[in-house]
């Protein structure tokens, strides 16, 4: 079948047509691979992470709302995903340390724009801009990757409020980081933050 735009596609994953979810896949995959291999300069990893973005999209097939921006949806689950992999390489010293010198030798130029007193300062005024509690709770279940239910035990907190001011934390943190900064700058500062308070905890 001939499909003239996404929306057709959509429409058809959403059925669980599985020849939808190769169109958009021979049609996305070199987009978000490209994207995976920019961030993570691993191919290995990037090809791993790829096929994860396309599990998710098949298992979350029928939430997906087809009259938004299908390319904005995957480009999230992509960067979202890529996130969660330094969160977890920044756990471990050693990584770290290779991870900076990756990202360090890979964004030379948006070193030259951002040095690192002023990555410092972009994070920890980002951070200023939550209340203590916000700020808290982001630190420990975005940062650290504490459940729900263990930041609301630590705190003396329902897990409802917890995610409550998670939400709004995030909502903040993205506003603050993405209102004058590229999506490129944008994703490097999140790397920057994780790796940052990584080395305070």
């Amino acid at each position: 079948m001939n499909y003239s735009d996404d929306i057709e596609i959509l429409l058809d994953l959403k059925r669980g047509n599985r020849k939808a979810f190769d169109v958009l896949y021979l049609k996305y995959s070199p987009i978000i691979y490209s994207r995976l291999l920019q961030f993570l300069k691993d191919s290995r990893v990037a090809e791993e992470l790829l096929q994860d973005v396309f599990l998710k999209i098949w298992l979350m097939r029928s939430e997906i709302d087809h009259s938004k921006g299908f390319k904005t949806f995957l480009l999230r689950i992509t960067d979202n995903l890529a996130i969660d992999v330094f969160r977890k390489t920044i756990k471990d010293g050693k990584m770290r340390t290779e991870l900076w010198y990756q990202l360090n030798s890979h964004y030379e130029e948006l070193d030259q724009i951002l040095d690192q007193r002023e990555q410092r300062n972009i994070i920890e005024e980002t951070l200023a801009q939550l209340t203590p509690r916000q700020r808290e709770i982001f630190v420990k279940c975005k940062l650290e990757d504490r459940s729900y239910k263990e930041v609301a035990e630590q705190m003396g907190l329902s897990v409802s409020t917890v995610s409550n001011h998670l939400v709004l934390a995030v909502k903040e943190v993205k506003l603050a980081l993405k209102k004058h900064y590229s999506d490129d700058k944008f994703m490097y500062l999140i790397i920057c933050m994780l790796s940052y308070v990584a080395r305070k905890i």
